[in-house]
């Protein structure tokens, strides 16, 4: 069974008797007018462009085999092994969602001159290593990410501006801190 090619990625192809994958070459038509993976202009050098901790070698490596010199890495080639990393962070932030806001319900002091819930100033220590964890799990799928995100819109862009990758990581990652800090406050 043949998957689709779509803008001139490649596809990969499984044979009914050996129920092994190869990857085939897409045709230049198939990739005409198909936006970034359909230009004839040379590829990102991602060696240029990044630093060494910003991608994973094995991604590297896809990205400088013979298959993929003149055309992007596809995505969906990267992104399967940060799976079961995403999965252990979401595990992570959910079972610390609910033994945290547990441990607050059973801690709270309720002042009904205030009107409002007293919760130990400790309590916020707890959220620290899921904060750590999650945040060096989402570091690790980035780096998955890195090469062919780059490949295909050869610049980082915030807010439809050109930045550099450090800043573009570093606002996309404190975006995604501030939205676990915001469900620490919800819990």
């Amino acid at each position: 069974m043949a998957l689709p090619n779509w803008c001139g990625f490649n596809r990969l192809l499984r044979s009914a008797e050996s129920r092994e994958y190869e990857l085939v070459a897409g045709s230049k038509q198939a990739s005409a007018g198909c936006g970034a993976a359909g230009r004839e202009d040379p590829l990102w050098n991602f060696r240029d462009e990044l630093p060494e901790w910003a991608y994973d070698d094995e991604v590297a490596e896809l990205a400088e085999s013979p298959e993929f010199r003149h055309q992007p890495v596809p995505m969906g080639l990267c992104v399967g092994p940060g799976l079961p990393i995403a999965r252990r962070g979401v595990l992570m932030l959910w079972v610390s969602l609910f033994s945290i806001t547990w441990i607050g319900y059973m801690l709270v002091e309720c002042s009904h001159e205030e009107n409002r819930a007293i919760l130990p100033w400790w309590l916020w220590f707890f959220w620290i290593p899921a904060f750590v964890i999650c945040f060096l799990l989402e570091l690790q799928c980035l780096r998955l990410t890195t090469i062919p995100y780059g490949q295909v819109l050869k610049e980082f862009k915030i807010l439809g501006t050109s930045v550099g990758f450090k800043l573009w990581m570093l606002i996309g990652l404190g975006m995604s801190q501030m939205q676990r800090l915001d469900m620490a406050t919800d819990a």
